[in-house]
């Protein structure tokens, strides 16, 4: 009995001895959160259309396309990138769950579709998966609520001159703008993945190769963060992670200008101090160019900052089209507490890097009281009116017009329901003699 059991150690410690060689593999991670949320803070389900969906190529793996049970959710985890910086040409596996989400779109894609009911079922358990042990500790709690759904691949790391390179799929025009751009990591290694083959015409098939491994999510796991307006001026930030919320910063953008504001670190619940903060918006006064311009420049230094090389900085920054910072609305940016990434987002890489950096981004968009009075108005009144469809317009809600529409009436619902309830309770008051 004792030998067995050494020997199961001896295969688990063997699992975890990594070559020499490749003992200085790095790997580099960034990656948005977006959350929609009213005046008072209250989280929107938001539904994402599908031609936000369609803006990325074709050739992008997107088995939940249309399903729009997974669509609407709280959080867009969107265009997580995994760069790869080995000494030499090396075979990896990455696995990669989304607590309270599901992996939405990925390229390349999948080993086997992990929604298909008898992968999951068979390939998708731990210690078959994995080794690694922080993740299966992960997997294991997560289990405990639902079945967590493992995005898996497997592949080989070929270094950025190698032939296969000329494999990687075009992006041309717009559609591909936003994903081309994470491509421009010049000392990137390609991965190389043992998946799916993509068939070609008159081509001998091929599987699909890339700079990177691209994912995206849906799902209710929120950052540890709070965002609410008490007024049109007033911006306040709250921090509930388990760490210094050390950078954040409040933009707005109307009429076509824009004001932008940092706002000051947070500490750790550790201080005894006040883990939350507010500003007062400036006018706007400055052009939406010089906006992008300036936060683009505090943005690289935020990032690199906290691991990122400065092209993986600028390509996280340039896949944000020039709307992240452009777009008509109020929002609040910050760097995402890492313990949280790890948490809601585990990560298992084979062979085990001495170093991997994840850097994501939360932004919250921001309905003012304004905003949410003006759609209340609109909604009491004939939406067949030229002038509603034009105040409506007008609000330049965009892609997040759904989720808005349905957080102010949630807001209306639960007002109604309040006055329902104090009428219940006065009218079961005995009367007075």
């Amino acid at each position: 009995m004792k030998r067995n059991s050494s020997l199961r150690w001896l295969a688990l410690f063997g699992a975890f001895v990594i070559p020499t060689s490749l003992q200085a593999l790095e790997v580099h991670e960034w990656g948005t959160f977006t959350v929609l949320v009213g005046s008072n803070g209250s989280m929107a389900n938001w539904y994402q259309p599908y031609s936000d969906i369609a803006q990325l190529p074709g050739f992008t793996d997107n088995p939940m396309a249309m399903k729009r049970g997974i669509n609407v959710a709280k959080v867009r985890m969107e265009t997580p990138v995994i760069y790869f910086y080995p000494q030499e040409e090396t075979n990896i596996k990455v696995n990669v769950l989304f607590r309270d989400g599901q992996i939405t779109e990925r390229f390349p894609a999948a080993m086997a579709d992990p929604y298909d009911a008898f992968n999951r079922r068979n390939a998708y358990e731990p210690g078959v998966i994995t080794s690694h042990y922080t993740f299966n500790t992960r997997y294991n709690e997560i289990s405990e609520r639902a079945r967590p759904i493992v995005t898996h691949w497997s592949g080989k790391l070929l270094p950025p001159s190698h032939a296969d390179a000329k494999l990687i799929p075009s992006v041309a025009g717009h559609k591909g703008e936003n994903y081309g751009a994470a491509r421009e990591v010049p000392d990137a290694w390609i991965f190389r993945s043992d998946g799916p083959v993509i068939k070609t015409e008159n081509q001998p098939d091929i599987h699909p190769v890339e700079k990177f491994i691209f994912y995206r999510g849906a799902g209710q796991s929120v950052p540890p963060y709070s965002v609410s307006m008490s007024d049109e001026q007033t911006m306040t930030f709250s921090n509930f992670s388990s760490s210094e919320s050390g950078f954040q910063v409040a933009l707005r953008v109307r009429n076509g200008k824009a004001s932008w504001k940092q706002m000051p670190s947070l500490p750790d619940p550790k201080v005894n101090a006040d883990r939350s903060t507010s500003i007062t918006f400036p006018e706007e006064t400055i052009s939406i160019d010089q906006a992008e311009e300036e936060l683009g420049a505090l943005f690289l230094t935020q990032l690199t900052s906290r691991g990122l090389t400065p092209d993986e900085a600028k390509a996280m920054i340039n896949t944000w089209n020039h709307t992240w910072f452009t777009e008509p609305g109020q929002r609040v940016f910050t760097i995402v507490d890492r313990a949280w990434v790890e948490d809601s987002l585990p990560l298992a890489i084979s062979p085990e890097p001495k170093k991997i950096e994840r850097v994501f981004v939360a932004r919250y968009e921001v309905l003012s009281p304004e905003t949410e009075q003006k759609i209340a108005t609109l909604m009491s009144e004939d939406t067949q009116s030229d002038h509603a469809v034009i105040d409506f317009k007008a609000l330049q809600l965009g892609r997040f017009a759904n989720g808005a529409v349905e957080l102010v009436a949630e807001q209306a619902k639960q007002k109604v329901l309040g006055n329902y309830s104090q009428l219940q309770i006065i009218a079961n008051q005995p009367e007075k003699p």
